[in-house]
């Protein structure tokens, strides 16, 4: 007898995680609708952790192995371009936040003038209910794909954007209403609530 079990009514019990059952819920930049822009996400791929060295420590004739330093390697997100180029300028407002036209560099963290913000990723069930939710702490775009206009093309215009952060974790206490919480939770008591 298997070890795994013999009955495979036991897998299709299981409810599987289908690709297409997200949403990329994007942070407020400057006058963009956050809700706009992330109806328009098409696609996020990114890698949690990596860990590309390992320390290893020989001792007699055998050698051990132990967990060296983790690495997040840039994510990216891809959009479904507009008429009015809302995506280009979201992004090109998010720039602006990083760097004033002098070319120097504001700061990192910080509610509304701040340029490292929050990305989510609300996973769904096929019910359309929230199973699970990815928070992207500190990010901000380091790229942009070019622009591909091409008389032998019908598709849609899309903008892939490239994105570091600081932290990827699960957060399991935004599972009732993900954009309801970042909206609205933990403003500091200097700024007006604007909601």
């Amino acid at each position: 007898m298997s070890l795994l079990g013999d009955d495979i009514l036991t897998m299709r019990k299981h409810k599987y995680q289908r690709v297409y059952n997200f949403e990329c819920i994007m942070p407020l930049v400057g006058i963009a609708d956050p809700i706009k822009i992330s109806r328009l996400v098409q696609s996020v791929n990114y890698v949690d952790y990596e860990m590309n060295e390992v320390d290893g420590m020989n001792y007699g004739a055998f050698q051990a192995f132990f967990a060296g330093k983790f690495k997040k390697r840039p994510f990216s997100i891809t959009f479904l371009e507009t008429e009015d180029h809302d995506v280009k300028r979201y992004l090109n407002a998010w720039r602006s936040l990083m760097v004033d036209r002098h070319g120097l560099y504001k700061k990192k963290k910080g509610f509304l003038f701040g340029y490292a913000k929050p990305i989510f990723i609300n996973y769904l069930n096929n019910s359309g209910n929230t199973v699970n939710v990815t928070r992207f702490k500190y990010c901000f775009p380091i790229g942009f794909s070019p622009w591909k206009l091409d008389y032998n093309e019908s598709g849609l215009q899309k903008i892939e954007a490239t994105f570091v952060c600081d932290k990827v974790e699960e957060v399991r206490d935004l599972l009732a209403n993900p954009i309801e919480d970042f909206v609205t939770a933990k403003v500091p008591e200097f700024v007006p609530k604007l909601f």
